[in-house]
């Protein structure tokens, strides 16, 4: 019944200063905006985010309890994990240390929400052609 995702909704302390951001360093268009939210999308992506003014100091991120690691909810596929690693790094981003051979690595917007940077081939092949299958 469900065939895509639409938007993932993510909470931010200032709808201009967060739009700014999202344009200026991840490259995102703005498609509609009013004065406390926004939706946004990377050219040629179905998926939006959907940016929401909020004083609730909660952001996108948990911790796996079972090793510590503080996981992303967004993660946004790279294809030269180096240079934008270097990029966000230059821009002030505070991004995770990238280690060799890393097949990624997380970064947060200025409100704090975690995002991942990844260069997994198969989630790219998979999206160039959603009928892959991959083995668990």
């Amino acid at each position: 019944m469900i065939t895509f995702i639409t938007s993932v909704e993510v909470p931010v302390s200032n709808l201009d200063k967060a739009l700014s951001w999202y344009t200026e360093i991840l490259q995102f268009q703005v498609m509609w905006r009013d004065e406390q939210s926004a939706f946004i999308a990377l050219p040629g992506e179905g998926t939006r985010l959907f940016l929401v003014q909020t004083n609730d100091e909660k952001r996108l991120e948990f911790t796996n309890t079972n090793t510590g690691v503080v996981h992303s909810v967004i993660d946004f596929y790279v294809e030269n994990l180096p240079a934008f690693h270097a990029f966000l790094k230059q821009h002030g981003v505070e991004v995770t240390e990238l280690q060799p051979k890393a097949m990624g690595f997380g970064f947060r917007d200025p409100d704090g929400n975690f995002y991942g940077a990844h260069i997994d081939q198969l989630s790219y092949q998979y999206k160039k052609n959603p009928t892959i299958s991959s083995k668990v």
